[in-house]
């Protein structure tokens, strides 16, 4: 028999990230919401949620990340129920995981970049997962490029739209230009951030970026760093751009945001 707990705001908060990540582990709650408790504590409210059927879980035998929770019919429902998302989320929960895939960690992953991200200046709100941008394609063809994620980030009360492109497996050399066009006719006015799975990837994902010359006219808008940096330290995880500008909070060279991002969702 399922308990009945009362919801609280940071369940619901629990609840809507569960739904747009997919997947989340007790370490990632925690950092989201229980930086002042210890992860006991995350845990104890996890299994609450568990046991009440608005989330989900497995465990793995193996792996830093042995167990993982993910959104339910439940807590779908408790979402549409506050009004926190549309009545057609209801049945988008993902099946149980058998097994930790190369996908689930590249999730999970993606989760890291965008807690660090969200630490350091971009808004949770105006995130929009690659499962959303899927949702969204419409009939956009086959020509756009989902990305890992779309965002807008606040310096100075100005909004900047931006792009996180993760490379969890290496890209092939061949690979690069129809990538790279893709996302810069998607996503034109956007800064795409690029993280390489490791700090030494870097330097040849540069020269392959540079090689393919789609960005090499708008430097600016294209900066790169490795997973570690940005998982820390978000924003500020020594992105650099193709000429080996740092990145900073706010351009100088961008004196107005782009379009909103609802917007492009639209298009």
């Amino acid at each position: 028999m399922k308990r009945t707990i009362k919801l609280t705001d940071r369940d619901y908060l629990v609840l809507w990230y569960s739904w747009q990540s997919r997947f989340l582990a007790v370490r990632q709650y925690r950092r989201l919401f229980w930086k002042k408790a210890s992860i006991e504590a995350a845990r104890a409210r996890l299994k609450d949620l568990c046991d009440a059927g608005y989330l989900g879980s497995e465990t793995f035998p193996v792996g830093q990340d042995r167990t993982l929770y993910f959104s339910t019919l439940a807590g779908n429902r408790a979402l549409i129920d506050a009004n926190l998302k549309p009545a057609e989320i209801e049945f988008d929960f993902p099946r149980r995981p058998q097994e930790m895939t190369r996908t689930l960690d590249h999730d999970l992953r993606v989760s890291d970049l965008r807690i660090g991200l969200e630490e350091t200046g971009v808004i949770p709100i105006t995130w929009h997962s690659d499962h959303e941008l899927r949702q969204h394609r419409g009939n956009a063809g086959p020509n756009t490029r989902v990305p890992d994620g779309i965002f807008e980030w606040e310096a100075f009360k100005v909004r900047y739209p931006g792009v996180l492109e993760y490379e969890h497996q290496r890209y092939s050399p061949d690979r690069w230009p129809d990538i790279l066009r893709r996302l810069y006719y998607t996503y034109t006015d956007f800064t795409v951030f690029l993280v390489c799975r490791t700090a030494e990837r870097v330097k040849s994902a540069t020269a392959a970026v540079k090689g393919a010359r789609i960005y090499s006219y708008e430097p600016e808008k294209f900066y790169i760093s490795d997973f570690d940096s940005v998982a820390a330290k978000g924003l500020r995880g020594g992105f650099v751009d193709l000429e080996g500008k740092p990145f900073t909070l706010v351009d100088p060279a961008r004196k107005a945001p782009g379009p909103n991002l609802e917007s492009k969702l639209d298009q």
